[in-house]
């Protein structure tokens, strides 16, 4: 039976995945963009960072990450922290477009 636990650091690879699965509005979002790593970079992983206290994991009975929940207590302080010290990170790796022409822009 799946149980819910704290998050742990070494859960980023499952969650990643989980959240790449799932992304594309609970489907499957792999190769929706050119680089799959995206979707965790902005739905999981800053979250994992920024509060694992806030962060827990479903797994199955094998202990194998199956789903997760994360939160932020301060909704407009995680998205300066977000936008000032966890997106600039990605800057080179997903540069910001000239204009918006697709999904992935």
């Amino acid at each position: 039976m799946p149980r819910i636990r704290a998050f742990r650091v070494g859960d980023e690879p499952a969650l990643a995945e989980i959240c790449l699965r799932t992304a594309d509005a609970g489907a499957d979002a792999t190769g929706v963009f050119d680089d799959d790593d995206v979707w965790a970079a902005v739905f999981v992983l800053p979250y994992v960072e920024r509060h694992p206290e806030f962060a827990l994991v479903v797994e199955d009975d094998g202990g194998r990450p199956i789903g997760y929940i994360v939160a932020a207590p301060d909704t407009d302080a995680f998205e300066a922290w977000f936008r000032g010290e966890w997106w600039p990170r990605f800057a080179e790796r997903w540069p910001e477009p000239v204009e918006e022409r697709s999904r992935q822009d």
